[in-house]
């Protein structure tokens, strides 16, 4: 028969104690309360880093009936990228929790539970929605699974929190498994709340997923950066963002004023991300003095520049060319560009670009227009 937890008491200091677990050192302990008629103390268990196998190796009836009384099992966790949680501030806690030993406690305090803990980074948040708006949608997408997901406030400014509770009915359960339903659970719901985030914006906004090249991520990444500034200059006023994912680089236009047409955002874009395999493109340029152009052309040096360094010379003639129009690095496009397509040629954006009948997405570009309707307007 296993041993049960075993406390052996090292030293006093701040009300810790250390445990141990079949005779191996386990964590530390904190006085939570003391029944001093019962002469029962309640602990708090921080278990060690390196214990971890062990502690997911056991069940939950293994921390019960111990000479000690415990109320709290405690273990950081840490998730990776892949799993989405961008907001995350450090790593989460996973906790068992016993009831405390009070009499008059209802029936529904004295459950077991299973928690997941994780702070929100409040100070970098970077969701496509507000902190309340987003945990909104967490404690209803709970109740929904029929588990019991909180958000709340703590006392310091750069944190609040988040919770995901499992109620234990068989104490026999392993941790570990108790450990995988709950990230299973937290990771699907964060899952399902990015898409309908993305859905929301998607009706007023244009949003591209690019896979780049490691090489060739900074430079790309910057350059489309500069797409804000682009628009300003031929009279679109849009914020852009730039958001790491797993499934590559989000970039996401929304324009500041909700009567703008999409259309226009997404002609302007399709024409910002050819500019840079424009053979002799700076020949259209030598006329226009406007600092707008010139920046711009700044950009475009500066990309072709770092994309040339990344190639060998066998690789330039084949490769060049194509690697420097972005939207060949597009996985995907995030817009429903139904009301988009054209059902015969089109003028768009005063005439700077002719879309021919659909296609694919084949397109001329004015450029003269385009730089003569360039102007960069100072405040």
């Amino acid at each position: 028969m296993k041993e049960k937890v075993s406390f052996e008491i090292k030293k006093r200091f701040l009300n810790r104690t250390d445990v141990y677990l079949y005779g191996e050192h386990f964590g530390l302990a904190y006085v939570l309360w003391v029944d001093t008629q019962k002469e029962k103390t309640t602990y708090h268990i921080t278990v060690n880093k390196d214990k971890r196998n062990m502690f997911f190796g056991c069940s939950v009836s293994d921390f019960e009936g111990t000479d000690e009384l415990i109320h709290k099992l405690s273990i950081p966790i840490n998730f990776n990228l892949k799993d989405h949680i961008s907001w995350m501030a450090g790593p989460a806690s996973f906790n068992i929790e016993f009831p405390y030993p009070f009499q008059d406690i209802d029936e529904e305090r004295l459950a077991i539970i299973a928690k997941i803990e994780v702070e929100i980074d409040i100070i970098n948040w970077n969701e496509l929605c507000s902190i309340k708006a987003y945990f909104n949608k967490f404690e209803l997408k709970c109740r929904e699974k029929g588990i019991f997901g909180s958000f709340y406030k703590t006392n310091t400014n750069d944190h609040d929190m988040v919770t995901l509770s499992l109620r234990i009915e068989d104490t026999s359960a392993n941790i570990g498994e108790l450990l995988d339903i709950l990230l299973s659970d937290f990771l699907d719901i964060n899952k399902v709340i990015q898409e309908e985030i993305t859905i929301e914006n998607r009706r007023n906004s244009i949003s591209r997923i690019f896979n780049f090249p490691s090489e060739l991520k900074e430079p790309c990444e910057q350059y489309l950066i500069y797409f804000s500034k682009f628009l300003q200059d031929i009279g679109i006023d849009a914020e852009t963002s730039i958001k790491e994912e797993a499934r590559g680089v989000l970039f996401t236009v929304i324009p500041k004023d909700s009567e703008e047409a999409l259309s226009q955002i997404n002609s302007a874009l399709n024409i910002y991300l050819s500019l840079p395999e424009i053979p002799d493109l700076e020949k259209y340029t030598t006329s226009f003095d406007d600092v707008g152009v010139k920046q711009l052309m700044s950009n475009i040096h500066f990309l072709k520049s770092q994309l040339l360094l990344s190639q060998s010379m066998i690789q330039l003639k084949d490769a060049t060319i194509n690697s420097l129009n972005l939207t060949n690095y597009q996985q995907r496009v995030l817009l429903e560009e139904q009301s988009m397509k054209p059902q015969n040629e089109e003028r768009v954006l005063g005439e700077i670009v002719t879309i021919k009948e659909y296609e694919g997405k084949g397109f001329k570009i004015n450029l003269p227009k385009l730089f003569r309707m360039i102007k960069r307007k100072f405040k």
